[in-house]
């Protein structure tokens, strides 16, 4: 971590970002101001449309050509935004270093890793095409990756997730920069992989004397890697200062508001914080303050008077009319003590069981130059649950979780195994029998936008099971749709409207509204909180968990994160590689893990008030340092 009086590497002052659309310009990035220094962790903390992408994009000078940039951006006292074409060019590639979400976008399908990191070198440094390929393995060990002699040359779809972004990394860096810029490195990645990558992030920093500006939603990524944090929030830096200061005790509401949306494993049983509403379109954004209208301590003032950064503690800066105040009460502090106690009325596990899936088997054949090879992707899988309660079935990508609720959605066949719900085995049945199990089964996904007909109104696709099922008449289902949109928390206006003009959030609430629609007894819910933003995240878990109470509904819940699936389920299931490793009330899942993998993925949960640091303050060795296991192999 960098001397709190070091010279900035990086200065961000003022910096507007604006676009050119068809419907008038949009500001996206309002006179943000930050800076990093060398051998320091900066992490932009922000929810979608917060302007931190932009952000960062503004000063890698990778915005489109509709937009326009104001203020300064100095890099060791060098003015960067006038910068343009090929000088532009060559300073990023000579100074940054830069990582993004989705390394298989980043990648080129038909190179090699090796020959790709290796022509970077060719390129910008005049190396030899045998130099360059040492030094590409070298930066493959470097990014602890093992075997790189043969890593080099994999194509990268021969690599894992995890290893891809390890090769994003090798890349960043193989021209030695001085400033490393990753724009959510590890949202794509599964929890356990996320820690490796975040500590190879943290010990290059270290070994390479870089400044690392890391943009994230993730708070608990910020608390673990961050020594500060730039809070942004509908284009504004709303809050600044050291990560203890931001994350432990928050001078803006809104930063105290995402802490208390936080599902916390610490904190199983409290009723979740939510932020009510949704962030402002930046096209449309309300007058004073912008998160007034959220805000459970604004005032006319915040409705009329845009704050300005002001201290809230030692170095620390909050953009709030009423910081002092709210600091000194210690009204700020409520997210500590989480909501209301969670009151769990439902039956137990002597309860007769509504589903039960029993010896549950799925095989892939391997294809023709494979005869007789499967790939078995669900393998002897067998669980119950008892009516008006939740599963949480949780494991990482591959393990063949989804799988296993396709087949209990009657969306795919098992290759062995029951499916029994309500007493009738599904698995077996198909055309009428089936259509008529699907009024008491319904699905919710993890992208609402993806199950919606883009030319259908909201009330059309709210309408449309009760049109093919001929639920009533027209004017009977035109009253059902409003209720069920009022249902979810929706007002009927929404009815009149198209999918493309609802927040994620809201299109989530659409998606339960449609399945809501034919009264259910059973849903299964595949990761349907997974692509939302935390304070709308934490809306939709309330809103299942009381949609249950009210009507007796019994769920599935597929998830990746195990906080949120805990909070929402009575027993869990943690699956690997196709198999059930452990089931068991949630409190013993979580307080007394008993399979190996159940740890692992336990540790892996980052919490911001107990793994504050948790990569920044402890330096891994390459010696002491985890590889990168290897792909699986294919049978």
């Amino acid at each position: 971590m960098a001397g709190a009086d070091a010279v900035p590497l990086l200065e961000v002052e003022g910096l507007d970002v604006t676009f050119d659309t068809l419907g008038g310009p949009v500001h996206a990035v309002r006179g943000a101001d930050w800076s990093v220094r060398q051998g320091e962790t900066l992490v932009v903390l922000g929810e979608s449309g917060s302007g931190k992408s932009v952000s960062l994009h503004a000063v890698a000078g990778l915005l489109p050509a509709n937009g326009h940039t104001a203020g300064r951006v100095r890099f060791q006292g060098r003015d960067v935004l006038g910068l343009r074409g090929a000088q532009l060019r060559r300073f990023c590639a000579e100074n940054y270093g830069m990582v993004f979400q989705d390394p298989m976008s980043s990648l080129d399908p038909s190179f090699t890793v090796g020959d790709q990191i290796a022509e970077i070198l060719r390129v910008h440094r005049g190396a030899s095409a045998k130099d360059a390929w040492q030094r590409a393995m070298d930066l493959l060990s470097v990014v602890r990756i093992d075997d790189p002699a043969r890593r080099a040359k994999q194509y990268p779809h021969e690599l894992s997730g995890g290893m891809r972004q390890r090769v994003m990394i090798a890349m960043a860096i193989a021209l030695d920069p001085p400033l490393f810029l990753a724009d959510e490195p590890t949202t794509a990645l599964d929890t356990s992989v996320r820690g490796a990558v975040l500590e190879t992030m943290i010990e290059l920093r270290d070994r390479l004397s870089m400044g690392v500006v890391l943009i994230t939603h993730d708070i608990g990524v910020a608390a673990a890697v961050a020594d500060r944090v730039a809070v942004m929030y509908a284009g504004r830096v709303v809050e600044y200062g050291t990560a203890e200061q931001v994350l432990h005790q928050p001078g803006h509401p809104y930063t105290a508001a995402l802490l208390g949306s936080l599902p916390r494993l610490r904190r199983l049983r409290s009723t979740l914080t939510a932020i009510p509403g949704a962030p402002p379109n930046a096209a449309r954004l309300p007058a004073g303050c912008s998160f007034h209208p959220r805000c459970r301590f604004a005032t006319d003032r915040c409705a009329e008077e845009l704050p300005v950064l002001q201290l809230s503690g030692a170095g620390q800066v909050a953009a709030c009319h009423w910081t002092d105040r709210l600091s000194a009460d210690g009204d700020l502090g409520y997210w500590r003590a989480g909501g209301d106690p969670l009151v769990d009325a439902r039956p137990g596990d002597a309860e007769q069981p509504f589903v039960a899936v029993e010896n549950l088997v799925k095989e892939y054949p391997l294809g023709s130059g494979r005869k007789g090879r499967v790939l078995r992707a669900v393998d002897d899988v067998s669980f119950t649950i008892p009516k008006g309660t939740t599963l949480g079935l949780v494991g990482e990508s591959g393990s063949g979780k989804s799988t296993t609720a396709m087949i209990m959605s009657g969306l795919l066949a098992p290759t062995s195994g029951r499916v029994v719900i309500g007493g009738v085995d599904i698995a077996r049945l198909s055309g009428k029998a089936m259509r008529d199990v699907r009024r008491d089964l319904q699905v919710v996904f993890q992208d609402p936008y993806s199950s919606m007909d883009p030319r259908m109104t909201i009330g059309q696709i709210v309408d449309e099971p009760l049109l093919v099922h001929k639920r009533g008449s027209k004017a009977q289902r035109r009253g059902r749709v409003t209720e069920l949109l009022d249902l979810v928390g929706l007002d009927g206006d929404y009815a009149g409207r198209f999918p493309h003009q609802l927040s994620g959030g809201q299109a989530q609430r659409v998606a339960i509204a449609r399945a809501l629609a034919l009264e259910p007894a059973l849903m299964v819910l595949d990761e349907p909180v997974a692509a939302l933003d935390l304070s709308i995240q934490a809306q939709i878990l309330n809103l299942l968990r009381d949609l249950q109470a009210r009507l007796g509904l019994t769920y599935l819940f597929i998830g990746h994160d195990l906080a949120a699936v805990a909070y929402i389920s009575d027993r869990v299931a943690v699956m690997s590689s196709g198999k059930i490793v452990e089931l068991d009330r949630v409190d013993a899942i979580y307080q007394r893990p008993a399979a190996a993998y159940t740890r692992q993925l336990l540790d892996a949960v980052l919490d911001p008030e107990t793994d504050l640091g948790r990569y920044r303050d402890r330096p891994t060795t390459r010696k002491e340092a985890p590889c990168i296991p290897s792909a699986p192999v294919t049978p």
